[in-house]
């Protein structure tokens, strides 16, 4: 089996392993600072999903009063009831795309 390609050593493996290990904890604050860019680098996509998550909750948030002010219109006769169907479906898409 030692010439198919699907075959490798258990103990070439294990060594690769360990060389490729103490090359990375071998040298002082190597895997540290690799560690500490990794967090760095999950804190700023965490701001970035709380950024989008709070923009995307605005949105919601405009859509909720765009459609109790459709509400209102209607019920003063400022727009007609096939209007207010129009618009309170468009709204409806506006938010089930924000909600996707």
């Amino acid at each position: 089996m030692s010439g198919c390609v699907g075959y490798v050593s258990l103990r070439k493996v294990d060594a690769d392993v360990w060389t490729k290990l103490w090359t990375e904890i071998s040298v002082p604050g190597k895997l540290e600072a690799a560690i500490e860019k990794r967090v760095a680098e999950l804190q700023a996509q965490e701001f970035d999903a709380s950024a989008e998550c709070g923009k995307l909750q605005r949105q919601l948030d405009d859509m909720a009063m765009r459609r109790q002010e459709l509400i209102a219109w209607a019920q003063e006769k400022i727009i007609t009831k096939d209007d207010l169907a129009l618009r309170l479906t468009s709204l409806s898409f506006e938010q089930a795309e924000a909600d996707r």
